[in-house]
């Protein structure tokens, strides 16, 4: 029973952990793809790192449902806490878009991850065309957003109706090839890892917490020092 109780406080500061550090990444990264190059490829690179936290965590636990469900939940969090502490561009744009694409993400990963894994078996080629999978089935969803919220998708400059989704969406395709495998291979082996008997004495969870109070910190540095 102790082994059960310690394993169900594992997967949640595992889910925790995951969520605090994906909201980090979609907070901070787009700034600082905007400071170094073309902002508007962003939404692309977060549709592909996003399914490496997608990834991490549906791998991890058997509870996987339950997992991506908070997952979710912290993301939306910290972009709604970004939102309203540091940016001025409104709600609509800043958090209900990315929201929309941030539940098309999780939906397109349950979708062609249970159809795929159900007929193939686990190598890296397979999982490479997993995530690109994925990627395209976001991608091209996303532009429906206009049907959910008030703020259509932004489009490409010099177009009249192209989506900037499916405009980047190689970057997308290409990134997720890699970042799939990588999140399927670091949620599966930390998995192995934090439940060995090694392990049982270790203070995990005071880690983990210590690490997402860090990745709190520094969604707020980034903000403030790099904008």
């Amino acid at each position: 029973m102790e082994n059960s109780v310690d394993k169900n406080k594992l997967d949640l500061h595992f889910f925790i952990i995951m969520g605090v550090l994906w909201g980090l990444a979609e907070v901070s990264l787009p700034i600082i793809i905007k400071s170094v190059c073309n902002y508007k490829i962003s939404g692309s690179v977060m549709t592909g790192i996003a399914i490496f936290f997608i990834a991490s965590t549906y791998y991890f636990s058997n509870r996987k449902k339950i997992g991506l469900g908070i997952l979710l939940g912290i993301a939306l969090f910290f972009k709604l806490l970004n939102v309203f502490i540091f940016n001025n561009s409104g709600i609509n744009e800043a958090f209900l878009n990315p929201a929309f694409g941030f539940i098309i993400e999780i939906f397109a990963f349950i979708l062609i991850v249970q159809i795929i894994d159900k007929k193939f078996s686990d190598t890296f080629p397979k999982n490479m065309i997993t995530g690109a999978l994925i990627a395209l089935l976001a991608v091209n969803i996303f532009p429906y957003v206009s049907y959910f919220t008030p703020c259509p998708a932004c489009l490409m400059k010099g177009t009249a109706s192209y989506p900037l989704s499916l405009y980047y969406a190689p970057i997308s395709i290409i990134l997720s090839m890699f970042t799939f495998p990588l999140g399927s291979f670091v949620g599966e082996k930390l998995k192995n890892l934090l439940v060995s008997d090694k392990l049982v004495a270790f203070p995990v969870y005071r880690v983990i917490d210590f690490v997402s109070a860090l990745a709190f910190l520094g969604i707020i540095y980034i903000n403030l020092n790099i904008k």
